[in-house]
């Protein structure tokens, strides 16, 4: 009868669990300071205009009262954001990047775009917590509250957990605290 052997990969002790929510909680204050720095000498820049990206820029716009510009490839959404009463720009070339403060769209398409933008470029959840916009029916910031707020909780969980899982529940934790979505 053959078996399978698994190899189980080592738990974190709580205190590294706590230092890798320290380690992206403190990435994301270094961070949040050269963005708030960047918003505020450059215009505002949203790539994409998709579901997620349509409600960001409606939520700036009304949060903060800053103009948003909407790149989008689709003329189609571009079309759209200027009915949304937007303005657009229809190019975008890493050159343009310097002139902009660009909020790349959301989920796994912010890898491609910031290699479009190469500089000058944040993360939506960045935008949504620095800007203090909804995401979803939260505020950005609450996730990385909750974490700090209830860490012993969260280890029990991650203790739980198959060893298998173990590290990428860390990696969202990292993500939800630090907005970096290189985490996962």
């Amino acid at each position: 009868m053959n078996s399978v052997v698994s190899k189980k990969t080592p738990c974190l002790t709580f205190a590294a669990f706590c230092q890798a929510i320290a380690d992206a909680s403190a990435a994301w204050q270094k961070r949040k300071e050269n963005l708030q720095n960047l918003i505020s000498s450059k215009p505002l820049l949203l790539f994409g205009f998709g579901g997620k990206g349509h409600m960001l820029a409606h939520q700036i716009r009304q949060i903060t009262g800053k103009d948003v510009v909407v790149f989008d490839n689709s003329a189609t959404k571009r079309e759209a954001a200027v009915q949304q009463g937007f303005k657009t720009v229809d190019k975008f070339s890493p050159s343009d990047s310097a002139h902009w403060a660009t909020i790349l769209g959301a989920c796994q398409a912010q890898f491609e775009q910031r290699a479009a933008v190469q500089q000058n470029f944040i993360f939506y959840q960045e935008a949504a917590n620095l800007l203090n916009a909804p995401h979803l029916a939260h505020l950005s910031k609450d996730f990385g509250a909750y974490i700090s707020n209830h860490l012993e909780d969260l280890y029990k969980t991650y203790l739980a957990l198959h060893s298998g899982s173990q590290e990428c529940f860390v990696q969202v934790l990292c993500f939800r605290v630090s907005g970096d979505p290189t985490h996962l």
